[in-house]
């Protein structure tokens, strides 16, 4: 019953939802690249899609069974693609297992005291349910309360920064402010746009409501020199700059070419001169 209503409510917004129940039917592509201007003269690129029907625990295990095969990787990788992070257990269910589900879970434990024990009832759904449509709708990586409105995608990202690679490198989380464009810092700025909340959303349903029905699904993350993620005096050949989210391209046409809007990112093969005023613009 409860996956027929979601069904029924995603034909309403224009969608339409598969019938299978997948089994990790989602793919990851490495390739290895021969680029002459990098001094190991391989870069490798993966092509990641984790799977939309499951639990955020087993997206962030599946990144991290992904990491666990390249962590030999001496020099640059880039790693991008849809992380699916939209927050939400899409996995199809019957009415039983999502009572289970929620009967189970400490936050709901935790919020049922707390409206029982101190009155507010009703005020504290509707002012839980607003955080997180403010906090998290375009920020998967953000922090949120614990036990009363917790972030699921948030380990994902937690554990990205603080893989190692076997030859001391991280991946760039340092979202310096003079390396993107529009200039704005903070997490994951240099590799992915950020917004005035959040980032810049890739994913949009075919009818939406405001910001609802638009996720920030699609990521790219960048190993190259540097060995701390946050280290902003560190190496930045090869870091990524100026990300963009170009939704002007998938609208070009009547049609939209994807309901996932392209990103790109600049990454120089060497050592890029200090900023000494504005950063270029496109």
């Amino acid at each position: 019953m409860a996956e027929k209503g979601k069904r029924s409510a995603a034909i309403i917004v224009g969608e339409k939802l598969g019938r299978e129940i997948r089994r990790g039917g989602r793919t990851n592509l490495i390739v290895d690249l021969d680029v002459p201007d990098l001094p190991e003269r391989t870069l490798r690129v993966i092509g990641a899609h984790l799977e939309n029907r499951a639990d955020p625990k087993d997206r962030r295990l599946e990144l991290e069974e992904l990491l666990g095969k390249v962590r030999d990787t001496r020099g640059p990788i880039v790693l991008a693609g849809d992380m699916n992070t939209t927050g939400t257990k899409s996995m199809p269910r019957s009415t039983l297992g999502t009572v289970k589900d929620k009967f189970g879970s400490t936050e709901y434990a935790a919020q049922t005291a707390l409206k029982y024990g101190t009155g507010i009832g009703i005020y504290q759904s509707i002012g839980t349910m607003a955080f997180k449509n403010i906090r998290f709708q375009g920020d998967p990586t953000a922090a949120g309360v614990k036990l009363l409105a917790d972030n699921p995608e948030r380990a994902l990202f937690q554990s990205l920064e603080r893989f190692r690679f076997d030859d001391g490198t991280a991946f760039d989380f340092r979202g310096v402010e003079d390396r993107t464009s529009p200039p704005m810092a903070g997490t994951l700025a240099d590799s992915n746009q950020r917004a005035g909340k959040g980032f810049t959303t890739t994913f949009q349903f075919q009818r939406k409501l405001g910001p609802k029905g638009t996720y920030r699904l699609d990521w790219v993350f960048v190993k190259a020199y540097a060995q701390e993620p946050r280290d902003e005096k560190g190496p930045y050949r090869f870091a990524p700059h100026f990300a963009h989210t170009l939704r002007a391209v998938n609208y070009a046409f009547a049609d939209r070419i994807s309901d996932h809007n392209p990103i790109s990112v600049d990454l120089p093969f060497g050592e890029p001169k200090p900023f000494t005023s504005a950063p270029p613009t496109r």
